[in-house]
């Protein structure tokens, strides 16, 4: 057995081929086909992706359709048919040593920019791929192949007449992609089709005109990222993607970490989406590939966008974005997520699909940056530099916000510090079973520092290093995975801290007091181990430090300091919530 991401020669953002690959190899033609779909799943894709991209579109793929970037590969099996048994196969024979590297170097072109690994299985007939060699000459093919089904994808190759290509663009058939023209070995293909000046093999593999450069084309990478999503491993760091006008079109994607999409170049205005959508510089042409034309691929990640000194239009994605539009009137969308809206010098809008009524307002709450913080179901925005907010009823600016707009009762709010931000948000009401709790607030994955309203709120800090304060009123403070610096304030609070992320964590529990419980997560009664030490911590907030050996290898794997506490005043007591274990301590 193995797993592999096989390095391929793949395709790059720009879609120019790599002429590494083997030589183009015989003309010919090949036929797909298949079973109803069942298990493998059907395609989300239809007439909202563009032309290029719903011209692949079988209809057909593994797996669930990927929500944004995935983290793990779509993993598929595959296999190496030694015995076709009763399937009809004319001159049946097993792929030699040689055609299975070519088999492997193959898969790997996809796995080079898909969310996508190949598993070998030594149970060929079960995989997901199923390689064959048969004598493909009586139908004019060199190569055959079966669309995703829960039976497999069939892969048939001419022994003679199928080269490198035929086995790159057969896997595109078993992974879900169609002829992108009218053509098919048994018939015609089905639509929608390419312009015939764009479907040729410098553009797409899966087309049958053309000489072919070798990798895959512009055309593939956004089809095959459409159905799973980039490779995460690759183009992972922090990158820089310049935009400059007049250039010829581009397909950008990207792995992961923090990136950044700039046209401060541009001396005309342009539309960009991060979304998966097509961007332009001045107008929209009919083709990706015409100048100024330019795509951000489906499932990539794009954090930051500066545009440029012309009046540009801006769309985020449903994650945290900052979007920065420089000089120019601007229009600025940042969809879901809590996102910075910049509009920078000149008259800028910002710009939401939804009634005035659904939001919540605060106007420079703490000088700490925005002019404004509108809080709605999609996130938290703050905003500089914008003149105006136009909703799905009306439109305000920026001076009449505060008296046009809802606010929030100021035992829904919690103030926020994040990065050089801070900021008022609206906390949602609390939905949860404990009594007492009116709100609660649910961080991110970034450090923060939030404090509470005077009621009972739920404060979920999730991961990074964080810190609370309750505020007044009964609260629960879970400082999540990381090292946490947690304050309950007045009331009768509950502090929860996290073991089970990644690292070692040290956190931090001010003020607790009589009848208030502290609970560290990730605990194992029959290998954790607690150890005490007194007066630990940072300067000004020692006391007793639990360190708790959650793994029993010896180390601490989780530190939890109380301030002012020493060990002999603390109890500590193990115990169970379904399946997850804690242990919890009170004051003696």
């Amino acid at each position: 057995m193995s797993e592999f991401r096989i390095p391929g020669n793949g395709g790059n953002g720009d879609g120019i081929g790599d002429d590494r690959s083997p030589p183009d190899d015989a003309s010919g033609f090949d036929d797909v086909s298949g079973p109803a779909m069942e298990t493998a799943g059907r395609t989300t894709g239809g007439v909202g992706d563009p032309l290029f991209v719903r011209a692949f579109d079988s209809g057909r793929r593994w797996g669930v359709p990927p929500d944004g970037a995935a983290t793990a590969p779509y993993s598929l099996t595959y296999g190496w048919v030694v015995d076709a048994g009763i399937r009809y196969v004319p001159g049946f024979r097993p792929l030699n040593d040689s055609q299975k590297a070519m088999a492997l170097q193959a898969m790997g072109e996809w796995s080079a920019v898909a969310n996508l690994a190949f598993v070998e299985t030594t149970a060929p007939m079960t995989a997901n791929l199923q390689f064959h060699m048969s004598q493909l000459d009586a139908f004019g093919a060199s190569g055959m192949a079966y669309y995703p089904n829960p039976a497999g994808s069939y892969i048939y190759l001419d022994p003679e007449s199928a080269g490198y290509r035929t086995y790159v663009h057969e896997i595109g058939h078993a992974l879900g992609l169609k002829h992108p023209g009218d053509y098919n070995g048994t018939g015609g293909g089905t639509p929608p089709f390419l312009p015939p000046a764009e479907d040729n093999r410098t553009n797409t593999v899966m087309s049958y005109y053309g000489v072919w450069p070798g990798g895959l084309g512009v055309y593939d990478v956004a089809a095959i990222q459409r159905l799973y999503g980039p490779n995460p491993t690759v183009r992972a760091g922090d990158d820089l993607y310049l935009l400059t006008p007049g250039a010829p079109g581009r397909y950008l994607w990207d792995g992961g970490g923090n990136d950044t999409l700039s046209a401060a170049g541009s001396d005309v205005p342009v539309t960009i989406d991060l979304t998966g959508g097509w961007g332009w510089f001045s107008a929209q042409a009919p083709s990706i590939l015409a100048q100024n034309q330019f795509f951000v691929g489906y499932g990539t990640r794009i954090e930051t966008v500066i545009g440029g000194p012309a009046g540009d239009r801006v769309t985020g994605s449903a994650f945290a974005d900052t979007l920065m539009g420089a000089a120019g009137d601007d229009t600025l969308a940042g969809g879901a997520g809590n996102d910075l809206l910049d509009g920078g010098p000149g008259d800028d809008t910002a710009l939401y699909d939804f009634p005035s009524a659904n939001v919540f307002v605060t106007v420079d709450p703490l000088g700490g940056g925005a002019d404004l913080t509108v809080t709605g179901a999609g996130g938290t925005d703050r905003l500089r530099g914008i003149e105006r907010l136009v909703f799905a009823d009306r439109t305000v600016t920026r001076q009449e916000a505060a008296a046009a707009l809802p606010r929030a009762a100021p035992d829904e709010r919690a103030i926020v510090q994040d990065g050089a931000m801070s900021y008022e948000v609206r906390m949602a009401p609390y939905s949860g079973p404990v009594a007492g709790l009116k709100n609660q607030f649910l961080g991110t994955a970034a450090g923060e520092a939030v404090v509470g309203s005077g009621q009972g709120d739920f404060m979920n800090l999730l991961g990074g290093n964080d810190a609370a304060q309750g505020g007044g009123g009964d609260d629960v403070l879970d400082g999540g995975t990381g090292s946490n610096f947690l304050t309950g304030g007045a009331g009768t609070d509950t502090f929860n801290v996290d073991g089970r992320g990644e690292g070692v964590t040290w956190s931090t529990i001010t003020d607790l007091q009589p009848a208030e419980w502290a609970v560290a997560w990730g605990w194992t009664d029959t290998l954790s181990k607690l150890t005490w030490e007194d007066l630990a911590g940072a300067a000004g907030y020692q006391g007793a430090t639990a360190r708790i050996d959650l793994d029993g290898n010896g180390g601490a794997d989780l530190s939890l300091t109380f301030s002012g506490k020493t060990p002999g005043g603390l109890l500590a007591m193990p115990g169970q919530v379904g399946t997850d274990s804690y242990l919890a301590f009170r004051i003696g």
